[in-house]
């Protein structure tokens, strides 16, 4: 029984990434939940995951279907599977 439930986990692991962060410039950080992260290369990201961007600093982030997103400086962006739920914005700048 604790292997059946070890491999649903493994696999809710493996299918809950929907893209990664394949270039960044400058820095990043990434809210899961209620917990923030440093953006690093490589990262995989969720579905809800929320990044932001600083000044001065870019991400590409590449979907699993292909798609791939550059985002800027000052940018909040919340990673969503299906590519008519994004949405994303500038912050003030003031």
């Amino acid at each position: 029984m604790s292997k059946f439930v070890t491999l649903i986990l493994i696999s809710q692991i493996l299918f809950a990434n929907v893209a990664f962060v394949k270039k960044m410039e400058g820095q990043g950080s990434l809210k899961r939940e209620k917990r923030v992260f440093m953006l690093t290369v490589g990262m995989k990201l969720m579905d809800g995951d929320i990044i932001f961007t600083k000044e001065k600093s870019s991400v590409d982030i590449v979907f699993k279907d292909g798609r791939e997103t550059f985002l800027g400086e000052k940018v909040i962006y919340i990673i969503k599977k299906k590519e008519s739920d994004i949405n994303s914005y500038r912050k003030d700048s003031n």
